[in-house]
């Protein structure tokens, strides 16, 4: 066993890409080590303490100690003018006021003084020094640095002022990694302990566990500077900067120092390991102040606003269902003290209301709490939908409530704001998010910094599966995937970057901010959790969602949800374009045109039902009729329920096509509104209630304990199922089957509060976009119209519903997408080189003054200042001045002087100088000739289409497509679109315009071509190697050319791509119609698959069968399509005699 020993100066993955050390590794290090306690000291944060304290619980027999690496300027951390001399400190917090303190120079160094680096100063040290330990540092601190430089009288001043601080809690640091630095530092560190009576430290500036993570250090180190290892101009570790024992610091310092320093050098590492109090972190919840009104607790106003929340609900007489419910709650609320959680959920959530901020109906098993809904947290009533408190909070299980509440997502920062101002700036704030390096990531950051070939890297990254959003590790890949394990027991350069990405898997490397959690304090925060900013300003908690609630602040979730952006833009402008005015919360639900719409599979632009072509299928076969089904389809379209068939059980039974049956008439009741399915977690709850005498509490626990299949729990909970249903007599047999279908649906079963209150918005939309759908798209392009995949999606939907979308029109348009008529057009911002001021502009006057009448008046009315030649060129070749009588083309050719005239007569207005001719034209007593010069004739389409494209990202007047889009059908196998629905690796046929041709070099010098090809509905890359691209017609691959491809799909991290087979015109395609006069008989079938086989192809095929009056056509599958020529048709003639007619045409460009 080594002697013992404290390690003071310590960083972990927290120094992010700068530290290797999980702190898990640590904690076992440190108890295999004999070492006493550990403590971290990451660069300028404090990310970890909260996970060093709960390991060092949970693993026992070492003490945690807080600290951190800061920084210190001798100055104004204020002042970022210029750059002060940094220095670097060692801080420990010795007990909990050193806790806070250190919490505090830490929250305003980045706060207040971050500049490059977080900064704090001496004088802040002074003012904070309660319940610290001060470590002077490694080379980078002020007294090394003053050692370095020869300038020893400065040294020892600065270690006079520290000692004369700090006391017996400053101690002189002393460190050994080999450098001829460190020996010089240490001689002198030594002299000035011994003159300023100041304790010596031995430490070891540690960023690795173990010697042998070297190599996996170095190579972080170059994944955060961007280099290679071979390369010789970069930052470089020794080598010696692991977590070293006892005996190995010990061994230090030998070769430069006597034995007695060293000796106490060690000893000062538990000297001050005893100093230090554990610090402890965790918490009870600690909800802020919620100011109530005169002679009210928290309780007794909750219980007057929910009473009063009741009535406006449900009416002034309350059922006794609703008062019993209310009261039950409360009490619950009451007993865990929550009353004040409530009312601040509901506090911010009504000041969101009273803003007209769109706030979502509910989220998760919130909206199962009838306190809530009257409380207007919620908008889905749980009475009427089934759903249980006992699920959102538990009696018999205390845990802080959580609400998660969906906002407009462009105002959502306005209800963060009120919460800020209402408890105070420093009370709030938001979380910290870390970004880990996951297999597949780090597999391609360590192959670059090895110069390991990006291809072949690229390949190892695509082997690995992503499981649930998460990659597989590599350790697993090793053990169980045997391509994987063959590269790596094979080929030793993929074996070392495997080996290195392995090491450095799961650690830190970047940071961020959580999407929607907000922390409450009921003090500055900065007494309990150490704050930074987020890269766009904003104040973040260091510590990270799990760690903030360890500590006892109260996380609430602010989501922003950008369909209740949607559905407020769509209100809006069906009031702006109908005089109409809509409440979505009061719209009937039972609307039959509305589930009619979602029952054809009408799902585009539809919450929660968008997602795939599966999903549209699966509408279509379930036909919802209510809210009910609304839900069950959100719940039960996921991947669980899909390859368990639960779903299509739940289908047949809707539809009487299987007979629902229930093992026991008391299930009936519980499972009625789902078919006789067990589809919720809620359900669950119930059958355990009603059937196994359990409390709902106790059932939700038994829902946990399913979740999570404990062998001995599930056996325990058993017994109780069994001993329930007992007395409510259901035999031993049928019991325990119940508890096994239980357990086996328990698996994919979804929590209902949340499915039944999206379903809320799922029929909202559906409603809008099946009354209003002009206005309804029109809102639906306007929030993705920074996406164009998703604009050019859903102006496909609105051409296919019969929704003309036409050019942008300077009379018409605003900024986003504008409703007119039974058509939409496009934004006056969607318009290259038209900035947000000259779209103020144009609409400014036009409001003002009325619609531009000529070009020459828009000109005139509108400040060429803002709205410069080159906007005006913009929106000319758009179209959007179409409405002032002029063509494009004369409109550009005039344009010159037109601005030369305009400009003008601003300046004549401006200056007051009009002339004779003006002031005949304002007075109505004769006009300037104002016919503009040139051609008054169009461009041909094919430019025009440029310009759309060229200003627009898209074809408004026509498409190139349109032509043989209904050809195109036939022709291919799959749109561009519906390629994310079909497996990888698949063969496919598209179809498409070559928007973008792009030829270029591997890096093994071979040629290769990338074909961005774009259909009415999505774009996807096609990709050609150069053995392909040699048999390609030069005349094939030219930009705006109609192309066929056929190809084989190919998913990875970027996206799905297009591995090309073959191109070739949509004009060289031919269409077979192959014809019979009477019918056929199996045989006879079977001899035309025969010959359709031997004439293989890429053209498609029709059949057409007499069936009574009227012909019966069948596309036939793409793998018998064939070569369409003279001597198909001569084969098939010869072989069917009179009785068949073959037709072979081709495509019309």
């Amino acid at each position: 066993m080594p002697r013992p020993y404290v390690p003071l100066h310590l960083h972990t993955e927290y120094s992010l890409l700068d530290g290797a050390t999980m702190i898990k590794d640590l904690v076992k290090k440190a108890k295999a080590e004999n070492m006493p306690a550990v403590a971290i000291t990451d660069h300028g944060v404090m990310y970890g303490a909260v996970e060093l304290t709960k390991t060092c619980k949970e693993m026992g027999g070492v003490k945690p100690i807080i600290g951190c690496e800061g920084y210190i300027i001798d100055g104004n951390i204020k002042d970022k003018t210029k750059r002060t001399a940094l220095y670097h400190l060692t801080m420990i917090a010795k007990n909990r006021e050193g806790y806070k303190n250190l919490v505090r120079l830490n929250t305003r160094a980045h706060l207040e003084g971050y500049y490059y680096k977080p900064r704090i100063n001496k004088q802040m040290l002074e003012e904070n020094r309660e319940g610290l330990i001060v470590l002077s540092g490694c080379l980078g601190s002020e007294i090394c640095q003053h050692i370095l430089k020869d300038e020893f009288d400065e040294a020892k001043r600065v270690a006079s002022w520290y000692k004369e601080v700090l006391g017996d809690d400053y101690y002189l640091e002393i460190q050994d990694h080999g450098q001829v630095e460190d020996r010089k530092a240490n001689r002198y560190l030594i002299q000035l302990a011994r003159e300023l009576n100041i304790k010596l430290v031995a430490t070891n500036d540690s960023h690795f566990t173990n010697k042998h993570d070297a190599q996996a250090h170095d190579c972080l180190l170059c994944i955060q500077m961007g280099k290679s290892v071979t390369e010789s101009n970069r930052m470089k570790f020794t080598g010696w900067e692991y977590i070293k024992n006892g005996d190995e610091m010990a061994y230090l310092f030998r070769d430069h120092l006597d034995t007695e320093y060293i000796e106490e050098s060690l000893r000062s590492t538990l000297e001050i390991a005893d100093k230090v109090e554990t610090v402890k972190l965790a918490a009870d919840p600690r909800l802020p102040v919620f100011p109530m009104p005169p002679g009210h607790t928290a309780e007794s106003f909750l219980n007057h606003l929910v009473i009063e929340g009741a009535k406006a609900r449900y009416g002034q007489e309350l059922s006794d269902e609703v008062t019993n419910r209310a009261r039950t709650e409360l009490k619950v609320i009451e007993d865990m003290n929550f009353a004040s959680y409530f009312l601040i959920v509901s506090d911010f959530i009504q000041y969101a209301r009273d803003k007209g901020i769109p706030v979502g109906p509910g989220r998760g098993s919130a909206a199962g709490s009838l306190v809530a809904y009257c409380l207007g947290i919620t908008n889905i009533d749980p009475i009427r939908y089934n759903l249980l408190f006992e699920r959102f909070l538990n009696p018999e299980r205390k845990s802080m409530p959580d609400i998660d509440t969906d906002f407009c997502i462009e105002r959502r920062e306005e209800v963060i704001k009120y919460v800020a101002e209402k408890y105070g700036q420093d009370h709030v704030a938001q979380i910290i998010t870390f970004n880990r390096m996951t297999s597949k990531a780090v597999i391609k950051d360590v192959a670059r910094v090895l110069d390991f070939p990006f291809a072949e890297s690229n390949k190892l990254a695509k082997m690995i599966p992503v499981v649930r959003g998460k990659p597989t590790p590599l350790k697993e890949m090793i053990a169980e995937h045997p391509d994987f394990k063959k590269v790596y027991s094979t080929n030793e350069e993929a074996r070392q970057v495997i080996d290195v990405a392995k090491q450095l898997e799961g650690c830190n490397k970047t940071f961020g901010m959580h999407a929607a959690g907000v922390v409450i304090g009921d003090v500055p925060l900065e007494e309990i959790c150490p704050l930074q900013r987020n890269n766009d300003g904003t104040v973040i908690a260091q510590f990270y969602m799990e760690d903030v609630a360890h500590v006892g602040l109260v996380k609430m979730d602010f989501l922003g949800l950008r369909n209740l952006t949607m559905i407020d833009k769509a209100i809006k402008i069906i009031k702006e374009t109908k005089g109409v005015e809509i409440d979505p919360d009061k719209i009937p639900l039972d609307d039959e045109k509305v589930y009619t719409t979602v029952s054809n599979g009408d799902l585009t632009g539809i919450f929660q039902l968008e997602t795939s072509t599966g999903m549209r299928q699966v509408a279509r076969d379930m036909k919802p009729s209510n809210l009910e089904d609304l839900s069950a389809l959100i719940a039960l379209y996921r991947p669980g329920p899909l390859d368990s068939g639960m779903i299509d059980k739940f289908i047949d039974c809707k539809h009487g096509r299987m007979k629902i049956t229930y093992k026991t008439p008391l299930l009936e009741p519980i499972l009625k509104d789902t078919y006789g399915q067990i589809v919720y977690q809620e359900q669950i709850m119930m059958i355990a209630q009603k059937l196994g005498g359990y409390s709902l509490g106790q059932a939700d626990l038994l829902r946990r304990a399913m979740g999570k299949k404990k062998p001995e729990e599930m056996e325990k909970q058993r017994e109780i199922f069994l001993s329930g249903c007992a007395k409510n007599a259901i035999s031993p047999e049928l019991a325990n089957e119940l508890f096994d279908t239980m357990v086996q649906f328990a698996e994919y079963c979804f929590n209902k509060s949340h499915s039944q209150a999206y379903s809320l918005l799922t029929y909202q939309t559906a409603w809008l976009k099946t009354h209003y759908p002009v206005e309804y798209m029109t809102a639906l392009l306007s929030s993705v119209a920074d996406d164009q995949e998703k604009v050019r999606g859903y102006i496909a939907e609105c051409q296919s519903i019969g929704i003309d979308i036409l050019a942008p029109d300077i009379n018409v348009s605003g900024a986003d997408f504008t409703a007119d008529g039974q058509s939409i057009r496009f934004g006056l911002s969607a318009i290259k080189n038209v900035g947000e001021a000259a779209v103020e502009e144009i609409v400014a006057k036009r409001k003002d003054k009325g619609p531009y009448k000529t070009i020459k008046e828009f000109l005139e009315t509108i400040d060429l200042r803002v709205v410069n030649k080159r906007t005006l060129e913009a929106l000319i070749k758009c179209g959007a001045c179409q409405s002032l009588n002029v063509s494009r083309k004369q409109a550009l050719e005039n344009l010159d002087s037109l601005v030369e005239s305009g400009q003008r007569r601003q300046t004549e207005l401006a200056t007051g100088q009009m002339n004779l001719f003006n002031f005949a034209a304002d007075s109505g007593v004769a006009k300037v000739d104002e016919t503009l010069r040139g051609d008054p004739g169009e461009f041909q389409e094919h430019e025009l289409q440029r310009f759309e494209h060229e200003l627009l990202g898209f074809y408004i007047t026509s498409h190139p497509l349109k032509r043989v889009f209904n050809r195109l059908k036939l022709l291919t196998t799959h749109t561009l679109v519906e390629l994310n629905d079909i497996p990888d690796g698949s063969n496919v046929i598209v179809g498409g315009l070559a928007a973008g041709i792009e030829k270029k070099l591997t890096k093994m010098n071979k040629l290769l071509c990338i074909v961005k090809l774009e259909d009415l509905l999505g774009t996807r890359e096609v990709v050609i190697y150069g053995e392909q691209l040699e048999k390609i017609p030069a005349d094939v691959l030219l930009p705006q050319n109609l192309l066929l491809v056929k190809a084989k799909t190919k998913k990875n991290d970027e996206g799905l791509s297009l591995m090309c087979n073959s191109v070739r015109l949509i004009a060289d395609a031919s269409l077979v119609s192959i014809s019979f006069s009477s019918e056929q008989t199996f045989a006879d079938l079977h001899r035309l698959k025969d010959i359709l086989n031997v004439h293989k192809g890429e053209d498609p095929v029709i059949l057409n069968f007499p069936k009574g009056k009227k012909n019966h056509s069948i596309l036939v599958g793409s793998q018998f399509w064939v070569t369409a020529d003279q001597r198909l048709a001569d084969d098939i003639s010869t072989n069917f005699k009179d009785n068949v007619a073959v037709k072979i045409a081709r495509v019309r460009v």
